[in-house]
């Protein structure tokens, strides 16, 4: 998957077929920065496929969401690096949720 766009796909649409050493990541990647960089390329280390969720912009405060970008567009950032293989757009799901929909053999958690 070379287009960023094609790697996007919404919780709700999400199927289990993950091969046994998926590495999943979470966050909310308002802004990518080095450190974001070095956990994702840690992460693609730990497997064969990095995929990575954004939190869903509801769970930011109402203060605080005026400081953050749409989910689309975090996602978007995220999708174009070239070590994540898909990105998941939680909305008003949670990791937990993600979890039991993928079961992936690692979490890498920054």
């Amino acid at each position: 998957m070379n287009q960023p766009n094609k790697k996007i796909i919404k919780l709700e649409d999400l199927s289990q077929n993950l091969d046994d050493s998926a590495v999943l990541c979470h966050g909310h990647f308002n802004i990518i920065h080095p450190g974001h960089v070095r956990y994702l390329d840690y992460a693609r280390q730990q497997g064969t496929k990095l995929i990575v969720s954004i939190q869903g912009e509801s769970s930011f405060l109402n203060s605080y969401r005026k400081h953050h970008f749409l989910d689309s567009e975090r996602a978007a950032g995220v999708a174009s690096l070239q070590t994540v293989d898909q990105v998941v757009l939680l909305g008003e799901g949670s990791l937990e949720d993600l979890i039991k929909v993928l079961n992936p053999a690692v979490l890498v958690l920054g």
